[in-house]
Parts: C-alpha cells; structure tokens; sequence
C-alpha cells in the first residue's frame, strides 16, 4: 500500500528554499512535490524553479531541529551541481493528522495552514497532492513491446474493428492491419492507451470518442492530419483516470526535474511503482518503457534515423522532449530524458482549455462552478503539467477562448486569484469547446461521447 503522510513539514521547506534561493521573493517556483518518507522518517520534496532543480531531504526533528540536505542542480546550460546541510527548526510538537496536505507557503509568504482538499494551492500557484505519482495507473509497463504508436496504427484498429470486434484476435489480423505479427498486440495497447477502444469480454469495441475523432464521413479528424488531434490524443492518454502509461505519467506529471540519464530516471520510476502498492517493476521492462518514451517523443537527427522514420513517429512533432545528444558528442549523456518544459507553448488554445475543462470535471465536480488557473497549472495531472504550459500560457490560452465562449470567463476570487468559471456542466462544455478546433464538424459534433 502507498505511504499517507500529512505536510506540516512545510514550514521546514520554506525556511530551506529562503536559505539557498537567489534573490527568493523573485523566484518562481513552478513545480513543488512531496516524495513518501523513506524507512527511517526522512522526507523528501522536490523543487523545479524556472532555471534549477533542488531536491531537499528531511531528517526526523531531533531536539526541535531538522536536519535538512540540499542537492541542486542545472535545468538548463552547463552551470554547477552544489550540495548543502543545515539545521531548520522541526514542526510543533502536536501535528494533525490524517489525509489532507497543508498549503505549502512559497519563498517569503506566510506559514502554512491546513486545507481539506485533495490538492491545494499556495498564493503563487504550488499544489502539493496527497496521492503518489502512479496512484490510478494500470501497472502496465512495456505492453507496448517496444513500439510507439505509428502513423495509421490508431485509424487501421478502429476501421478493423467497425467489421470485427475480434479483428485482432484473428489469425489473419497481420493480414487485416498490414503489419508484422509483434505489431498487433502493440496496436491493441495503442488504441485502449489513447481511449479508443474498449475492452467487452475478448473483445474490443471501439468507444464513442473514436467514432467522434476517427469516423470517416463524420470524424474530426479520421487521418489525424493535424497537430491539434495529436495534443488532443497526448492529453487523453496521460489524463486518463485509469491511465495504461504510468512512466508517461510520472515523466510529464510527476517528475521533480527536467533531465534525467536513463538510469536516474529507470530509479524514479521503480520507486514511484512501489510507492503506489504495485510490483516492482523489472528494471529491464521500465528500460523499455524509457527507449518507447523518448522514441515516441524526442526529435532525431534525420541524417542518422530518416525522413521515413520521422513520418511514421507523429508525436515526435510536438516537441514534447529534447532529442538525445549523439553518442561520444559535447553533451557526453548518449542516454539523456530531457522534457521540454516550454514546449506547450505551441499547444492550440481549445486544446489547453478543453483540457481545463476535463480536468474541472473530475476534480471540481459535474455541476457548474470555477476552478483556479493557478490549481490548472500546477496540479500533476491538470493541463499545465501534462501538456507542458507554463502558468502565462495556460493563462492567456484561457482568456482568449473564454473570450469567446458566453459560458466561460475568467474572474478574479476573493482571495485574488483569477479562476476559471463556467455556467453550465464542465464536460459537456470541454466537447463543445474542442469541436470548435474541428470546422468540419456538425454544430452538435461536441456532444458525440459522454
């Protein structure tokens, strides 16, 4: 079972990050994480600034003093990794217990309070979550057999399965699909992954967000020409409630730095496994599990791989990760995960705010309401994290498609924060807001799944 442990620790972390912040009422911190506490009590918390990454471990108070260790290191350039210790007082001696986190205080804001959400958010927008990174995920590491999902994989499933639910199954489905015989099981993982396709016994049955995206006559995009279906498919596959792609998850939700060697990151992903109840892992299938990742994802050179190679890997134009340096080259990491942090900036307005949307649904509720740009930013598993906005893109992406939508504004709270607010049921809303991305689409094409 994965650890529950409340934050009250987080007045430790905020004298911590005063003591080795530059300039601290300056810096934004974007990303703020909680790991479980280890077998001898000692906490970590992992912070991602817009240029350093800084991992702070917590050892148990001992006479009213913490002893607290910093590691940082560069996010970007070639700048110095420094270590440090130092003594912080502990928290009080009576703690609340149970569930909920407390609100994590920034660099010079006030102390932390308590809060009965399941995510909170400080005044600059940092959400600590009460779940660990993997908490909702199958345990389904490397049943994609090593490949990413290809170009025409996800249409030749579906049109497969509208003649037969048992397509795959079928001796003949190489012959079906046009693919080797180690494709198909990986075809099958795709489609499901994405939300395409349902299980319904042995079978599978495509769902209605794939007749929605993929119909031939009626779809909004069946050949998946566009850029906006690929950010689409990208936000559907690693929002999932019950999400097929824990590393994916962890990578783009989760992960408390930017860059990894392989290695480092092979590590996280076990840990994060074991930390949500499931099995460990084997390290070789979550090395499989990296290799389709940054194959999926990462720029190549077309000198080395070909143009054939890049037309068959369409997600490769999001930009999602950097492309791995060549072997032997100045960056000296041939096995290097580098997630562009910026790259959601080239993400479509409807789509950052459909998935805005779809998140406000399963967190906020079903009815009519608001939720906080600051909570979609910087939540795990909202839009900022998944999609890779930072918080001004998210922000301006939002006004602009609330701008012309008469259920949406964007409105300023009590506290000051600006929110999010829609005057009818969210999910509905999300559909209607992404057919508007799709001209082609009938009026009432946003209402196809529910």
């Amino acid at each position: 079972m994965a650890h529950v442990h409340d934050h009250t620790e987080g007045q430790a972390v905020t004298q911590a990050l005063r003591a080795v912040l530059p300039i601290p009422s300056r810096t934004r911190v974007y990303m703020l994480a909680c790991g479980c506490p280890d077998a001898e009590g000692c906490l970590t918390w992992y912070i991602d600034t817009e240029t350093r990454a800084y991992e702070l471990e917590l050892a148990p108070a001992q006479a009213r003093l913490r002893h607290v260790q910093v590691t940082s290191r560069p996010l970007v350039g070639d700048g110095t990794t420094w270590s440090e210790d130092f003594l912080v007082p502990g928290p009080p001696a009576h703690r609340p217990t149970g569930r909920s986190p407390s609100r994590v205080s920034s660099p010079g804001s006030p102390s932390p309070t308590a809060a009965p959400s399941h995510s909170t958010e400080s005044h600059q927008g940092i959400t600590v979550p009460n779940h660990t990174p993997m908490t909702g995920c199958l345990p389904a590491f490397g049943r994609h057999r090593g490949y990413p999902p290809r170009d025409g994989w996800l249409r030749k499933v579906y049109l497969a399965l509208l003649q037969d639910h048992a397509a795959l199954r079928r001796p003949d489905a190489t012959v079906v699909l046009g693919v080797g015989k180690s494709m198909v099981p990986a075809m099958s993982f795709w489609s499901q992954a994405f939300g395409l396709a349902a299980r319904h016994g042995r079978d599978l049955v495509p769902t209605d967000r794939a007749h929605w995206l993929l119909d031939e006559e009626a779809g909004a995009d069946p050949f998946l020409e566009l850029d906006t279906s690929l950010w689409v498919l990208h936000w559907w596959l690693v929002s999932a409630e019950r999400c097929h792609v824990p590393s994916w998850r962890y990578l783009f939700g989760y992960s408390p730095i930017s860059r990894y060697s392989r290695a480092e990151l092979q590590g996280r992903l076990v840990a994060a496994a074991e930390a949500a109840g499931h099995k460990s892992p084997a390290r070789s299938v979550v090395a499989a599990d990296i290799a389709c990742l940054v194959s999926m994802y990462a720029l190549r050179d077309r000198d080395a791989t070909g143009v054939e190679d890049e037309l068959a890997n369409p997600f490769r134009t999001l930009h999602l990760l950097d492309p791995e340096p060549p072997a032997g080259g100045a960056a000296g990491r041939s096995h290097g995960v580098a997630v562009r942090r910026t790259a959601g900036r080239r993400c479509p307005d409807v789509v950052q705010a459909y998935a805005s949307l779809d998140f406000a649904a399963r967190t906020a509720g079903p009815a009519p309401g608001s939720i906080s740009l600051a909570r979609l930013a910087s939540d795990p598993l909202g839009p900022g994290r998944l999609l890779l906005t930072g918080n001004e893109d998210l922000r301006r992406a939002v006004h602009r498609v609330a701008g012309r939508h008469a259920d949406l504004a964007v409105v300023q709270s009590g506290d000051g924060q600006e929110t999010l607010a829609y005057s009818r049921g969210p999910a509905l809303l999300a559909e209607e807001v992404l057919a508007t991305a799709y001209p082609a689409l009938q009026p009432d094409a946003g209402r196809a799944w529910g």
